[in-house]
C-alpha cells in the first residue's frame, strides 16, 4: 500500500460530504472565524509582552540616569585625582640598574 490512502470507504466519505456539504461548510466558517480571533489575541498578546520587555530592558531607573549624568560631569574615572594617586603598572622613576662591566 506504501504511502497511498487506501480505497476502501471513500465513496461513503464522498457520499456524506455531498449531503452534509452545507453542515460542514458552515461549522467550518464558525470555525475559522474562532481560529482567527484566538491568532489575533494571541498575537496582541505576545506583542503587548515584546512591547513590555523592552521597556524593561531599555529603562532606566531615575537613580540610574542621575548617577549616569553625575559620572559624566566629572570625566573619566582618573579625572580630578592627584597623579600620586594614579596608579602605573611600572613606575617611571625606576630605572634599572646598569653594573659596570668593567670597560
Amino acid at each position: 500500500m506504501g504511502e497511498f490512502w487506501p480505497l476502501v470507504g471513500i465513496a461513503q466519505m464522498e457520499h456524506w460530504v455531498s449531503i452534509n456539504h452545507e453542515l460542514i461548510n458552515n461549522q467550518l466558517e464558525i470555525l475559522g472565524s474562532e481560529v482567527g480571533k484566538l491568532r489575533k489575541r494571541s498575537s496582541n498578546l505576545n506583542l503587548e509582552k515584546n512591547k513590555e520587555t523592552q521597556r524593561k530592558r531599555f529603562s532606566m531607573s531615575e537613580s540610574q540616569a542621575a548617577d549616569l549624568c553625575t559620572s559624566s560631569a566629572r570625566g573619566p574615572p582618573h579625572m580630578g585625582q592627584q597623579p600620586s594617586s594614579l596608579v602605573f603598572p611600572l613606575s617611571l622613576s625606576h630605572q634599572p640598574s646598569r653594573e659596570s662591566d668593567g670597560s
